[in-house]
């Protein structure tokens, strides 16, 4: 919290019937820094989580993580699904799914100009040449205005 910064270590997932903590994805631990409104978010459920822990005494689960339910638990994968559902489906987009969130994440920051560096490594791909391949289609629009900056830094020069 104090650093603006969310590190991926482990994430937690189903195998058979129990959810275990596993290494991230070809073991890539990665650091995502947040801008204020994520950082926001993460005080107030903060904040959410810590009267849930009042209320629950000692029937809380103190497993550390961000996300929980009213006692401490992890949230199961079937709300997670139910909740991102409804969303979708009140915005209009029932077709979307929980990983379409990667692909949107990764297309905006290429239209606003993030480099695929950064891109790479905050989605964990082994290369930006293959984030560049993914999601290149986004650079349409940055390429455009890369160019008019370019005509404007030469202009000057004449």
């Amino acid at each position: 919290m104090d650093h603006a910064a969310l590190t991926v270590k482990r994430q937690l997932q189903k195998v058979g019937s129990e959810y275990q903590l596993l290494p991230p994805k070809a073991n890539k631990v990665r650091t995502l820094h947040l801008g204020q409104l994520a950082m926001n978010v993460l005080r107030k459920q903060k904040r959410t989580q810590n009267e849930w822990r009042l209320r629950a005494g000692g029937c809380w689960e103190d497993n550390d993580f961000v996300f929980t339910n009213e006692i401490g638990e992890h949230i199961k994968r079937q709300t997670i699904y139910k909740q991102f559902k409804d969303i979708v489906t009140a915005i209009g987009c029932p077709d979307a799914n929980i990983h379409s969130l990667r692909h949107t994440y990764a297309t905006m920051a290429m239209q606003n100009g993030i480099d695929p560096k950064s891109i790479q490594e905050s989605m964990g791909h082994y290369s930006s040449a293959f984030t560049i391949d993914q999601y290149g289609h986004a650079m349409k629009d940055v390429q455009q205005e890369n160019a008019a900056k370019m005509d404007n830094a030469f202009s000057r020069l004449t």
